[in-house]
């Protein structure tokens, strides 16, 4: 009696870790990092809307925004990072803000506090005379958010200049990704 409760015990063990072991079913959208372009394809079920070198590109809606939504692999064709580009509007400024207070809200409902937030204004010129979509629009104002998760971290990213807006959100595997992407970001704002 005492060792079918004990391998009873060891079973229930190693198949409560296997179960409880993996926090999320996927890493981006419904792909795990390291699939091939193959794997990501089955999983979309639709004809990518881009295809290029390393990457795959997509038309999505999310909680009813329109995005480009693209999958890059690495040199060995693994999927190594995803993201999610909000298509160009421009019959309303603010609607840039107003997506990306929108993901971030949901974000936040599902990841928790981001470990980094940063409003900045770059010139205050426009700060309290006109909408914040106007100050995005001429590279016044960004917004950065990120996330991190066991194993993944999430920036968003809203900033503009040159007369657009540009909201992403990215998806990375591993600790500094995220941090490097939106310091590069930065680094290069006005260079591209």
């Amino acid at each position: 009696m005492k060792r079918i409760l004990t391998i009873s015990l060891i079973i229930f063990f190693c198949a409560s870790m296997t179960l409880g072991g993996e926090k999320r079913p996927y890493d981006f959208r419904k792909a795990k990092w390291g699939m091939t372009k193959e794997q990501v394809k089955k999983i979309e079920q639709v004809k990518p809307t881009y295809e290029k070198g390393n990457v795959l590109g997509y038309k999505d809606k999310v909680l009813g925004l329109s995005f480009l939504v693209g999958y890059i692999f690495d040199e060995n064709g693994k999927l190594k990072s995803g993201s999610y580009i909000l298509e160009k509007r421009l019959d309303e400024l603010d609607y840039y803000v107003k997506a990306y207070k929108k993901l971030k809200k949901f974000l936040t409902k599902k990841y928790g506090t981001p470990y980094k937030e940063k409003v900045t204004w770059k010139n205050t010129r426009f700060k309290g005379k006109y909408a914040e979509g106007f100050a995005v629009f001429h590279g016044h104002l960004e917004y950065i958010s990120a996330w991190e998760t066991e194993g993944m971290h999430m920036g968003l990213t809203l900033k503009g200049g040159n007369f657009k807006s540009d909201l992403h959100l990215f998806y990375f595997p591993g600790k500094p990704l995220v941090e490097k992407v939106i310091v590069e970001e930065e680094d290069t704002q006005g260079k591209l």
